[in-house]
């Protein structure tokens, strides 16, 4: 089971499961009342809480009067080969691949990019990785329940499958190829490291090649969530042109 605060994540959780259960404080805004009145339409059951229960529920000191109670969401696709066999047909695709990233809202702000550019799968590890939360759910403001992911015990391996099945791996680093001008033609899957270490070792020996976004300031890297939605847009871009 799990609890999703936050206005725009609730309202798109209800939408995507409304078999679940919204804990309402017993006074509420404005806004929170069109939420209210919205899932109330869909069928979602209204149970009224305090709010002190609205707080050890939802972990947080002010969830703003409402939490949504609902199962732990299933993964669009069951392993790689599903994912496979879903694209078959098609030349072009875009996969992106977190290696031990670990802060929820980095976590979450890479899946509302995700959504926003098209992406057509996530893949995280199982173990040193975010997982999906209240804290996920509300940053990428309801796009976990849109976007495609598939957790692996071993992202070496799952590279490995996507370059059998005509992908071409690159690892975002510092000295990599400068973005406008690589080649993202074709199915292109793109490891994003983590937000200290970067990608793991073994992982970019297994990358065909490296991506850098130019940047021209002081500090040394951009935010891991920053620099994903800045591939996913060049990405998406290009395609779209082609």
């Amino acid at each position: 089971m799990r609890y999703i605060y936050g206005y725009h994540a609730i309202e798109e959780s209800v939408k995507k499961y409304p078999q679940g259960t919204l804990l309402t404080a017993p006074r509420l805004c404005e806004r929170a009342e069109k939420i209210k009145t919205a899932a109330l339409k869909q069928g979602v059951r209204i149970k009224t809480a305090d709010e002190s229960e609205l707080k050890r529920l939802s972990g947080i000191a002010d969830c703003k009067g409402l939490l949504y109670q609902c199962k732990n969401r299933k993964e669009n696709f069951p392993s790689l080969a599903a994912f496979f066999k879903a694209i078959e047909k098609r030349e072009e695709a875009v996969v992106f691949i977190l290696d031990s990233v670990t802060d929820p809202h980095n976590f979450g702000a890479v899946l509302r990019s995700a959504d926003q550019f098209d992406i057509d799968l996530v893949i995280t590890r199982s173990r040193r990785s975010s997982r999906e939360n209240g804290t996920v759910a509300v940053t990428s403001a309801g796009a976990v329940n849109h976007v495609n992911t598939l957790t692996t015990v071993n992202l070496n391996t799952a590279i490995g499958e996507l370059k059998e099945n005509g992908f071409w791996v690159y690892g975002a680093d510092l000295h990599g190829t400068p973005l406008p001008q690589a080649d993202l033609s074709g199915r292109i899957a793109v490891v994003m490291g983590s937000e200290g270490k970067g990608i793991s070792r073994l992982t970019a020996e297994k990358c065909d090649g490296t991506l850098t976004v130019p940047t021209a300031g002081n500090i040394d890297s951009l935010n891991v969530s920053v620099a994903a939605g800045i591939l996913m847009y060049e990405i998406r871009r290009r395609k779209i042109t082609l």
